[in-house]
């Protein structure tokens, strides 16, 4: 695997002292078996490291990121994943159970030392990993959000796009679009919003162009999050429509494909449009109440003839035959 673009590696600066038995072992062939038990050696080092954030192992952690030990256990490594130290830090566990304090702090502990490596671009916290999510994407996806705040006041894109098989993926993008149906990830939707994710960010590219968070949420049947995505108007009122009017076309048939897959399925995802269908109608009420001049504690029911109002006016203007009366 090739050296990612911007990726600093630790530059290797002499033996520690007392490094055990790989550095006592006795010369054989010289330069080149020297070389060879210097990398056997940072191999150890680092899959200790990642071993010792996976499993909350601070002592530990410490010791392999302290200055005599940072340049053989290389926390900026990716293994063949493409995962860094950071990557392994968010730990094995999906939601609340994997959210703890311990958790948050072992990942502040690890995106501190890899933001003091020196040359280190300030999007170091953002490398995307063979499959094309960032460390973000993954805190996202496990629903721990708590880490996510964490990442984001380290430093962290909460909004950051990935590639290969994410390519235009937001970290909301990829919260709402897990495979598990049971998995709930609305608390972590709700934290990129809170730490100014972009809600309304489209995908580019793809089989999913046009897509925004609230597009995946819905076709996914993710009632919770949906009611995240169109909270005070976190989705614009243009997402909104086209979520009602299941645009793009790439939308509306993975409504029916997914709907066909279970009844269970057909029903959340019905739940998820009257969702969305509920919010263009409060939008539609606030922006009538605005043009209309009316006070805020106006009826909103009344506002709601009013719009049916209009839109038979409309209907009326395009040759319908209905009066706007």
């Amino acid at each position: 695997q090739g050296k990612p673009q911007g990726f600093a590696r630790i530059e290797i600066k002499g033996w520690p002292q007392a490094a055990g038995p790989l550095a006592m072992s006795s010369g054989g062939d010289g330069a080149k078996s020297s070389a060879a038990r210097q990398q056997q050696f940072k191999n150890q080092e680092h899959e200790k490291l990642l071993q010792s954030v996976w499993d909350l192992n601070f002592k530990e952690t410490g010791k392999l990121l302290g200055k005599n030990h940072i340049k053989y256990s290389e926390p900026l490594r990716k293994d063949d994943s493409g995962w860094n130290a950071l990557f392994w830090a968010l730990g094995p566990t999906f939601g609340p159970q994997g959210d703890t304090p311990e958790r948050v702090k072992m990942v502040e502990k690890v995106c501190t030392c890899i933001k003091s490596v020196k040359g280190v671009p300030s999007s170091i916290l953002d490398e995307l990993d063979t499959s094309g999510k960032a460390a973000v994407h993954w805190a996202a996806c496990q629903n721990l959000s708590a880490c996510v705040a964490e990442l984001n006041r380290q430093g962290a894109d909460v909004s950051v796009k990935g590639n290969a098989d994410m390519a235009g993926f937001t970290p909301l993008h990829s919260a709402v679009s897990v495979d598990d149906a049971n998995l709930d990830n609305s608390s972590a939707v709700r934290a990129l919003i809170d730490c100014g994710a972009d809600a309304n960010a489209e995908i580019g590219d793809g089989q999913y162009r046009g897509w925004t968070a609230l597009h995946c949420a819905v076709s996914r049947g993710r009632v919770n999050a949906v009611r995240e995505l169109v909270k005070d108007s976190v989705s614009r009122y243009a997402v909104l429509q086209d979520v009602a009017n299941e645009h793009p076309p790439s939308f509306a048939r993975a409504l029916v494909d997914e709907s066909n897959f279970s009844q269970t399925a057909h029903n959340k995802i019905r739940q998820c449009q009257v969702l969305v269908a509920n919010a263009l109608r409060e939008q539609n009420a606030r922006k009538l109440r605005v043009l209309s001049g009316l006070p805020s504690d106006f009826d909103s029911s009344r506002l709601s003839d009013a719009g049916r109002t209009v839109k038979r006016s409309r209907r009326a203007e395009w040759g319908n035959g209905e009066s706007s009366g």
